[in-house]
C-alpha cells in the first residue's frame, strides 16, 4: 500500500494528465479556418505598367501600412516577384519598410510565380520558370519562399498543370476562376487534383471571390454553416478562403479587417482562425492522410474566358512562342558551349532573358484581353527578349564552331 500523500499525488497526476488529453483531443478536433488576406492587381489590363506603378504598387504599400499599425492582427498575401521587382526599382524606401513586414511575418510573399500568369497558352517550361525564378526572388529578397501557386483569376487550367506544380516541389494549388462558368462545375472546396503522370496536388477550388467581404460575427451564420459541413482532415472540419479587394491592388477594406478581428478577440471561439500567408493550410496538411478526399482529373476549362483567349490578339501569343523556342534553342547551345569550351554557362542573361518574357505571359496579356496600349508595351519586351536570347545563341555557336576542324581533313 502507497501512504495516503503519495496516493494524493497520483490521482492528482493522472487527473491533469486525463484532462491534457481530453483537451488535446478536442483541439485536434476542433475546425479550422484558414483566411488568405489578399488584393488583385492586374499589373496591365485596363491601365498599363506606368499606372500600376505611379498609383496601384504604391497604394498597395501605404494602406496596407496603414492596416499593420492600426490592427496588429492584421495579416496580407500579395503575389508577382516581377511586382515586388517594381516595387524595388520605384519605390525604394517602401520597399525596405515592407521588407521588416515579411521578416515579422505579416506581409506573405504568395503565390510562388514571378507573375499572376496565364497556363493555357504558354509553355509547360514557361510555367516552370514563372515559379523557378518567383520563389527565387522571394529567396534573395526576404529570405523565404511560397509553396503554393495561387491563380485566382486565370482563364483556365489544363489537364497537365497539377503535373507541373507537384514536379516544381510545391504543396498545393488554389483559384476562384471556376466559380466564373467552369464548364466542369466546380468539383470540390479542399481536395486533390490528379495530373495524367498520376501526380496529386492538394487543390483548393472554391474559396470565394477575392473581393469577399468579412461579415460582421460570421462566428454565426453562412461562414459557419460552411465549415461545418466542409471537407475534414481526421474528422476536424476545415475551410479556406481569400477575402480583399481587385482589381488595382491596395489593401483589404478595413471594415473586414475590423469585423475579423472583432470575432479573432472573443473569448471562447468554438473554432479556429488562421488567418495568414495563403499557403499555411498547405504546409499544414502536407503529411496528412488525404486518403478520404475527392478526386478530380483533368483539364478544368470556363465556358467563355478559355476559348476566348485562344484567339483574342494573336500576335502577342505568335511572339511569345517565337521567344518560347528561342529560349529552348539559346539554353541547349549554352548547354553544348560550355561542355565543348568550358566556358561558364550564362545563367545571369538567361534570367534577364526570361524574366523579361515572363510578364507577357500575365493572364490578361497573352490571353489578348488588355488595352492597345499594355498589349504594346509587352511585345516591346517579346523583342527585348528575344534578342536577349538570340544574343546567347549566336555567342554559344561561335563557341562551338571555335572547337570545329572545319578543315579539309576534318570533312573527310
Amino acid at each position: 500500500m502507497f501512504p495516503l500523500r503519495n496516493q494524493t499525488f497520483c490521482v492528482a497526476f493522472l487527473l491533469c494528465f486525463v484532462t491534457s488529453k481530453l483537451k488535446a483531443d478536442a483541439a485536434s478536433t476542433r475546425p479550422r479556418l484558414y483566411l488568405s488576406p489578399y488584393t488583385h492587381l492586374d499589373t496591365q489590363w485596363l491601365w498599363t505598367y506606368e499606372d500600376s506603378i505611379n498609383k496601384y504598387l504604391k497604394n498597395t504599400l501605404d494602406d496596407n501600412f496603414a492596416l499593420f499599425e492600426k490592427y496588429p492582427e492584421h495579416q496580407f498575401n500579395f503575389t508577382g516577384a516581377f511586382r515586388y521587382k517594381l516595387m524595388k526599382t520605384y519605390w525604394p524606401a517602401r520597399y525596405e519598410q515592407l521588407k521588416s513586414y515579411v521578416a515579422a511575418g505579416r506581409w506573405h510573399p504568395a503565390g510562388s510565380s514571378w507573375e499572376e500568369n496565364d497556363v493555357v497558352l504558354p509553355d509547360p517550361e514557361s510555367i516552370q520558370r514563372q515559379i523557378l525564378y518567383g520563389n527565387k526572388f522571394f529567396a534573395e529578397e526576404f529570405g523565404k519562399t511560397s509553396v503554393d501557386y495561387m491563380l485566382p483569376d486565370s482563364f483556365g487550367f489544363p489537364a497537365s498543370l497539377p503535373t507541373v506544380v507537384a514536379h516544381a516541389g510545391l504543396q498545393g494549388f488554389s483559384s476562384q476562376k471556376l466559380s466564373w462558368g467552369s464548364a466542369r462545375g466546380v468539383p470540390f472546396n479542399i481536395g486533390l487534383w490528379e495530373g495524367a503522370d498520376g501526380s496529386r496536388v492538394l487543390s483548393v477550388l472554391d474559396p470565394g471571390p477575392y473581393e469577399t467581404k468579412v461579415p460582421k460575427d460570421f462566428d454565426q451564420g453562412e461562414w459557419m454553416q460552411r465549415l461545418s459541413q466542409g471537407t475534414k482532415f481526421n474528422g476536424k472540419p476545415i475551410d479556406y478562403r481569400y477575402y480583399g479587394i481587385g482589381d488595382t491592388g491596395g489593401s483589404p477594406r478595413e471594415e473586414d479587417v475590423k469585423n475579423l478581428v472583432e470575432v479573432m478577440r472573443k473569448p471562447n471561439l468554438s473554432f479556429d482562425i488562421i488567418n495568414g500567408s495563403s499557403d499555411q493550410f498547405f504546409r499544414d496538411f502536407a503529411t496528412a492522410d488525404k486518403s478520404q478526399l475527392p478526386v478530380v482529373k483533368g483539364e478544368m476549362l470556363l465556358t467563355e474566358h478559355s476559348a476566348g483567349i485562344l484567339s483574342s490578339n494573336s500576335r502577342i501569343k505568335n511572339e511569345n512562342r517565337k521567344t518560347e523556342v528561342l529560349a529552348k534553342q539559346a539554353e541547349s547551345l549554352a548547354t553544348m558551349a560550355s561542355y565543348f569550351d568550358g566556358t561558364i554557362y550564362p545563367k545571369a542573361k538567361l534570367r534577364k532573358a526570361w524574366e523579361t518574357l515572363l510578364p507577357v505571359q500575365m493572364h490578361d496579356i497573352i490571353t489578348g484581353t488588355a488595352v492597345p496600349q499594355a498589349i504594346s508595351h509587352s511585345m516591346n519586351d517579346t523583342a527585348i527578349a528575344q534578342n536577349l536570347f538570340r544574343g546567347v545563341i549566336d555567342h554559344s555557336i561561335g563557341l562551338i564552331t571555335q572547337k570545329m576542324d572545319l578543315s579539309e581533313a576534318g570533312y573527310n
